[in-house]
C-alpha cells in the first residue's frame, strides 16, 4: 500500500485503499495503516473533478483514528490538514495541523509537500518555494512533489518556466495525466493556445473518460477567438459527461474563458455549496483572471473564505 501511494495514480490509490482497509480490519490499533488509509483517500480526492463525500469522510475518520492511537504521528496531522484546508477552507486550522506534523517529523517529505501545497494556494509563494525544496530534497524521486512544484511557477504566472518544469516531469512519468494537463495549461496561459489546443485534444483522445481534456479544448478555442466552436465544444462536453461528472469548478473555468461572468460565479457558488475541493485554488488560479476586476470578485472570495490576493 505504501508503495502504491508513491505512484500517484488513481488505480494505485484505489488498490492502496483496499490494502490499508484490510490492514486496519486485521489490526485496528495499527496507526500506520490508518495513516495510509487517510493518505490514499486524500490522493483520490485530489485527482477527482468533484469530491466524493465518502472519501472525505474516510480521510477525516482515518486521521481521527490515527491521532487516537498515536498523537505524535506526523502523517496523521498531515491528513487532518487536508480536509481542513481544501474542504473547510480553514487555513489557520490547517496550518496548525501541518506545523504540528513538522514538529514531530521535520524530515518527513509528505508533510513538507502538504505544507507547500497549502502555502501555494494561500498565495504565500516564497514560503511555498522553500517548502517544496525541502520536500524534493528529502524525496527527490517522488513525481507528485515535482509535479506540484511546477504548479508554483504556473500560479506565479511564470509560464515558460512552468512548461520546462512539466516537460522534465514528463520525461520521468510520461503517462502522468496531471503533468500533461498542467503542461497544456501553461501553454494556454503562456500565449500559445494553438499548442495548448493540440495538447488538450490529445489528452481528450487518450483519456476519454475524464472531462479535463474536453475542458481544455473549450478554453483553448475561446482564447483563440473561435467563440462558436468553443460554445459547441462546451455543449458537447456537457452532453457527454453531465454536469455532475464535470464538477462545478471546471464548469466555472469554462464559463470564465467563454466570457460569461454570471455563469462562472453561479458555478463557483455551487462549488462552494457542494464542498468542491478545487475551489481552494480560486484565489491564485489564472483561469479566472478575467473576473478579478469585477465587483463580484472580492465578495465571492470573502463568501468562500479565501484570501483576497492578486497574484497577477
Amino acid at each position: 500500500g505504501a508503495y502504491l501511494l508513491r505512484r500517484h495514480r488513481a488505480d494505485g490509490f484505489r488498490r492502496a485503499l483496499q490494502y490499508f482497509t484490510e490492514a486496519t480490519a486485521r489490526d485496528p490499533r495499527f496507526a500506520l495503516a490508518w495513516a495510509g488509509l487517510g493518505q490514499a483517500a486524500v490522493g483520490l480526492i485530489g485527482l477527482a473533478a468533484f469530491p466524493d463525500a465518502s472519501l472525505v469522510t474516510t480521510a477525516r475518520a482515518a486521521a481521527t483514528r490515527e491521532l487516537g492511537i498515536d498523537a505524535e504521528l506526523a502523517s496523521a496531522h498531515g491528513v487532518e490538514a487536508f480536509p481542513a484546508f481544501a474542504i473547510d477552507r480553514d487555513f489557520a486550522r490547517a496550518d496548525r495541523a501541518v506545523l504540528t506534523a513538522l514538529r514531530y517529523a521535520p524530515a518527513d517529505a509528505y508533510v513538507h509537500h502538504r505544507y507547500a501545497w497549502q502555502l501555494m494556494f494561500a498565495g504565500r509563494f516564497d514560503e511555498a518555494e522553500s517548502a517544496f525544496e525541502a520536500a524534493v530534497t528529502l524525496d527527490p524521486l517522488d513525481p507528485g512533489v515535482r509535479t506540484h512544484q511546477g504548479l508554483l511557477w504556473f500560479y506565479r504566472r511564470q509560464y515558460a518556466r512552468a512548461c520546462r518544469h512539466f516537460e522534465r516531469v514528463l520525461e520521468i512519468e510520461p503517462a502522468s495525466i496531471v503533468a500533461r494537463v498542467l503542461h497544456a495549461s501553461a501553454l494556454l496561459n503562456g500565449d500559445d493556445p494553438a499548442a495548448a489546443l493540440a495538447g488538450f485534444q490529445a489528452i481528450a483522445d487518450e483519456w476519454p473518460d475524464d472531462s479535463i481534456g474536453a475542458l481544455g479544448v473549450v478554453q483553448a478555442l475561446a482564447l483563440l477567438g473561435r467563440r462558436p466552436q468553443s460554445r459547441a465544444a462546451f455543449d458537447a462536453m456537457l452532453a457527454r459527461f453531465g454536469i455532475d461528472r464535470i464538477g462545478p469548478y471546471r464548469l466555472a473555468i469554462a464559463h470564465a474563458r467563454m466570457g460569461d461572468a454570471d455563469a462562472a460565479f453561479a458555478a463557483l457558488d455551487r462549488a462552494a455549496a457542494l464542498s468542491d475541493m478545487n475551489l481552494v485554488c480560486l484565489a491564485v488560479d489564472p483561469s479566472f483572471d478575467s473576473l478579478r476586476d469585477l465587483p463580484q470578485w472580492r465578495a465571492a472570495l470573502a463568501r468562500y473564505r479565501l484570501p483576497d490576493i492578486d497574484p497577477r
